[in-house]
């Protein structure tokens, strides 16, 4: 195994962005914590499905709902979770559905990645009048491997014929971030997520641009501004 040093790192990492100077073409955007404000409803929804304190949820709260049921021994379905979910208030984050079409109207290609079950993310798109929006969707219940595995960002680029290296990833967590670089994809970080602090990507690499709202966000799409990994 060949270790690189930190300065070779950064040498590489410069060479790549130059390289990889391409117009962006496809934007995938993550769904909780990116577009949809949606912990409130997630954290009253396993609480009520496991018995346990919303407090005990907030503190242990698990992305990969599938693990997470498991560590909280609850046999969980969609339309199980769906039935509790609905009953609670969640919904996009202002400003988002205005962001979606002024990315579409520039004539980028759209895509919905997440790790939620297809049945809760298209009732908010329904919601929201976003049901034929997105040019592909790839949802918790369409993959084997949830995110940091890149399957969903793999399948996602395969469906719309988009090379990974004119697309994009916009979302909010350390995990969707690692996704991205594992296989070379430009990311785009959230800062208004109510998962998760900025920071908290900023500590794996502190070169990561964060977009404080929705304009900034579509302004660093435009401008090219993001970073492509491979180290």
């Amino acid at each position: 195994m060949i270790l690189l040093t930190e300065e070779f790192k950064n040498i590489l990492f410069y060479i790549i962005f130059v390289l990889s100077d391409f117009m962006i073409e496809t934007v995938f955007y993550d769904f909780d914590g990116t577009l949809g404000k949606t912990k409130d409803a997630v954290v009253k929804t396993w609480a009520k499905l496991s018995g346990r304190s919303e407090q005990l949820i907030r503190k242990t709260l698990d992305p990969d709902w599938r693990s997470y049921a498991k560590k909280l021994n609850v046999k969980l379905t969609p339309e199980l979770w769906h039935e509790e979910y609905k009953k609670h208030d969640a919904n996009l984050f202002p400003g988002a559905k205005e962001h979606l079409e002024r990315v579409k109207r520039d004539g980028y290609k759209i895509g919905l990645i997440s790790s939620s079950a297809s049945l809760t993310i298209n009732d908010c798109l329904k919601k929201n009048d976003l049901s034929t929006f997105f040019d592909v969707a790839v949802l918790g219940d369409h993959v084997k491997k949830l995110k940091p595995n890149p399957e969903c960002l793999e399948e996602a680029a395969r469906k719309l014929e988009s090379d990974i290296g004119i697309c994009a990833f916009v979302a909010d967590s350390p995990g969707d971030f690692l996704a991205a670089r594992i296989i070379g994809m430009r990311f785009f970080g959230v800062g208004w997520s109510d998962y998760h602090n900025p920071e908290d990507i900023k500590k794996i690499d502190e070169r990561i641009e964060i977009a404080a709202n929705f304009e900034e966000l579509y302004q660093m799409i435009k401008s090219k501004r993001s970073f492509y990994f491979i180290c």
